[in-house]
């Protein structure tokens, strides 16, 4: 009883360890979601349903639940059945219900479908008629074997995904970090880029021109044109005073200092206060 209870037969009639196809159930059962999924089979092979929890691991289909009842009737020698919630699955099935499926299954058994409205007996003939032929069974025997060859490493089904998974990480490209100091860095040259070095450059030499301006000119000019400019009714005020005779001497000698600057003697300047 031990060793029977230790032991797990799949729909193909191999054996393997039960535990083994306890621990490889989620893996096996995701590869099958996988395979559901795809366009051809989403629909009942038999009668076009658009509902397909059901299988037949033997010919490799995908069926509803109404026609998993025909297959069941029709006879194991023919076909078997199996959902996908219920049932534990085994490598060997999984790979030819991947190597099969609803699309290469309409090449191998033909697109025939049966009628809703026939009775299950009807269903059951068609059944019969469409899987119990000797060509298609022996073609089903030899996806069976093919099935069988694929999955006869057993546990290896692991070990080759964790394999597959190790070299997807070695082939992934290495993501270094960047040090911190590097953000500074290249907030300082992005900074320095955006700097108008033509604007500088000018800058620098109108402050180059303004020194050499500066050193230039002597002290008593810069003080002059720094003094503050008099009125334009400065030299009007002295001429009405001089012609008043209110400050004949002031006005005359601002006009002497004048002309004693020049480099010629004017006698009508000198003498311009007695007018």
């Amino acid at each position: 009883m031990a060793a029977c209870a230790e032991t797990w037969r799949s729909k193909l009639n191999n054996k393997y360890e039960k535990k083994d196809i306890e621990k490889w159930d989620s893996q096996l059962k995701a590869q099958l979601s996988a395979v559901r999924r795809l366009g051809c089979n989403k629909q009942c092979f038999d009668c076009g349903a658009s509902e397909t929890f059901w299988a037949s691991p033997k010919l490799g289909i995908f069926i509803c639940v109404s026609c998993s009842d025909v297959h069941r009737a029709a006879g194991a020698h023919i076909t078997c059945v199996k959902n996908f919630s219920t049932y534990l699955w085994g490598p060997d099935e999984v790979a030819l219900m991947q190597a099969v499926g609803n699309g290469r299954g309409r090449d191998f058994y033909g697109a025939a479908k049966a009628v809703p409205s026939d009775s299950k007996q009807r269903k059951v003939e068609i059944c019969t008629e469409k899987y119990g032929t000797a060509k298609v069974q022996k073609l089903v025997a030899d996806q069976i074997a093919a099935a069988t060859a694929a999955a006869a490493a057993g546990p290896s089904l692991e070990v080759q995904q964790r394999k597959q998974a190790d070299a997807a990480v070695v082939t992934q490209p290495l993501m270094v970090s960047r040090p911190v100091q590097l953000e500074g860095a290249s907030k300082a040259r992005a900074a320095a880029e955006n700097t108008d070095w033509f604007d500088e450059m000018f800058r620098s030499d109108e402050a180059l021109v303004e020194q050499k301006v500066v050193k230039a000119t002597p002290a008593a000019s810069r003080k002059a044109s720094e003094a503050p400019v008099p009125a334009d009714t400065a030299d009007l005020d002295d001429f009405l005073a001089m012609c008043n005779g209110s400050k004949p001497g002031a006005t005359a000698a601002v006009k002497a200092s004048t002309c004693a600057g020049n480099s010629f003697d004017d006698v009508i300047f000198k003498d311009f206060a007695n007018w």
